[in-house]
């Protein structure tokens, strides 16, 4: 890459239950988003007239969330005039496509700083005759023929199907233990070329190595992933042995399960701090909060590389390499 990508910081909220009584859920998604950018301009004493845009993820903007949200975000931050915003939507990816955007940004040489900031927050999910929807693709299909232990095993099949046991038979094998769960919280990133590292006084904490959208059979749906991290590799030049760590999110367990086995990776380096399952699944936040727990990993472990992957609507993938400096 000749203008490397550099991510300087990355931030997340926490996750609170996406219904009525979590602790996120009545705040606003614009004082989410806005709330990361002010501790990120707090954390780097950052001018941020160098800003040269905001993207923000967000998946089914409609309503008070169908407008230019990035730009009011950071309005609302009280960031300099000077900075303007985006919005885009990807489905579950949309997270991770506003890092894979202004990472192609910063290392088209045409920008130098730019923050990705993405929410997940009180959102309207739209229930459409002619979408098909995920959890109902991976049973009819079930793709990879799980069997109901094996889900129990990856998932919490064995706490959540109690009351079931005095069932004789149990035909689907996607339950709430081997689901995410919907939450909300709000991510952002600092992204930027090494010209706005030596003007801003910013370190590095690492850098967007290469990254992969692609789609697949929009029936089956989820099975885009695997695919989607072996081209990520192959435009990066790498293989399986150049990754430390894999990072899927866990919409479905199977999805994790098909994403290892299309890779041949082990459990041992993948979602090694749990994942959706465990801790739920803040839509288009997911990708960018990867990012920041991918960061914190890397550097705990002394490791030098991660992929982080998400499994898309419409048969969609997305994988990033993000490589620690």
């Amino acid at each position: 890459m000749s203008n490397p990508a550099y991510i300087f910081d990355a931030l997340r909220t926490p996750r609170s239950k996406g219904k009525p009584g979590g602790s996120l859920n009545e705040v606003k998604p614009i004082e989410l988003g806005a709330g990361l950018l002010r501790e990120l301009q707090r954390r780097h004493d950052l001018d941020t007239s160098y800003v040269d845009d905001v993207v923000m993820g967000c998946v089914t903007p409609i309503g008070e969330q169908g407008s230019d949200v990035g730009k009011m975000i950071a309005m609302n931050a009280d960031w300099d005039e000077s900075v303007a915003g985006v919005q885009l939507d990807r489905f579950c990816a949309s997270g991770l496509e506003a890092v894979n955007i202004a990472a192609q940004k910063v290392a088209s040489g045409w920008d130098d700083l730019v923050v990705p900031v993405i929410d997940a927050n009180g959102l309207v999910i739209l229930e459409k005759d002619d979408f098909i929807k995920p959890n109902t693709t991976m049973e009819k299909l079930g793709f990879l023929n799980p069997s109901f232990e094996m889900m129990g095993q990856f998932g919490f099949d064995d706490v959540i199907l109690g009351k079931y046991n005095t069932l004789d038979k149990i035909d689907h094998v996607h339950t709430p233990g081997n689901s995410s769960g919907i939450v909300d919280g709000s991510s952002a990133v600092l992204i930027g070329s090494e010209k706005a590292g030596q003007d801003l006084g910013l370190t590095p904490r690492g850098r967007v190595v290469a990254t992969a959208v692609l789609a697949t059979d929009p029936i089956i749906m989820l099975t885009g992933p695997g695919p989607a991290a072996q081209k990520c590799l192959k435009r990066a030049g790498m293989n399986n042995a150049d990754i430390d760590l894999w990072e899927i999110n866990e919409a479905f367990a199977s999805v994790a399960l098909r994403y290892m086995r299309d890779l041949g990776i082990d459990q041992e380096v993948t979602n090694v701090n749990g994942g959706a399952i465990a801790m739920g699944h803040p839509l288009g936040a997911t990708g960018a909060m990867l990012v920041s727990i991918v960061l914190d990993e890397l550097e705990r472990r002394d490791l030098k590389r991660a992929m982080l992957s998400l499994c898309v609507g419409g048969g969609m993938g997305i994988s990033t390499i993000i490589e620690r400096v």
